[in-house]
């Protein structure tokens, strides 16, 4: 049996750190980002006026960038159907491009991750998927946000909240 080589944890230091710099401080005012801020283990946290949070991190393994951005919690009372239209979500896959949706380990943070692939990529490749990613992390939040039901009402379906809702930003055709 072969066995898997072992994952380096070392910070980056090399490619694709000082052209990932570059690339996000160039794309900033095009993600409306209202910081970024770069840590010395490889990993870049980007800041939004309208409070979403995303961080992207090279996985050198995998030759990927990992994007994550945190969506918040499931509104109390409707976290089952939260849950629900989370995974829902994962058969999705052919609409939403793969995208993967999960739960904080430490805490009830639902989290949105998906990945772009480092060969081939270039400032606009790198700009416009982060734009795919976050017009889909603000139409998820969004979502979530409305499944609340009023004082006395039901929780809405999954599959309703979607389909009134909608989900701009899940064409696949905008994966990078």
């Amino acid at each position: 049996m072969m066995q898997p080589e072992p994952v380096s944890l070392e910070p980056v230091t090399a490619w694709p750190a000082v052209e990932l710099d570059e690339w996000l401080v160039a794309a900033g005012p095009a993600i409306d980002a209202v910081e970024i801020r770069r840590y010395p283990e490889g990993l870049w946290m980007l800041d939004f006026e309208d409070g979403l949070v995303a961080q992207v991190q090279p996985d050198r393994a995998r030759a990927t960038l990992v994007l994550t951005a945190a969506l918040g919690s499931a509104p109390p009372g409707s976290e089952l159907e939260a849950y629900r239209l989370l995974l829902e979500m994962g058969a999705w896959w052919s609409v939403t491009g793969g995208l993967r949706m999960a739960l904080d380990p430490g805490g009830d943070t639902v989290l949105q991750l998906d990945e772009l692939p480092l060969a081939g990529l270039d400032a606009d490749r790198l700009r416009d998927g982060l734009q795919a990613f976050l017009g889909r992390a603000r139409a998820v939040r969004e979502s979530l946000a409305q499944l609340a039901p009023p004082a006395g009402e039901p929780v809405a379906d999954a599959a309703v909240s979607l389909a009134v809702h909608g989900l701009p930003g899940l064409d696949p055709q905008l994966r990078a």
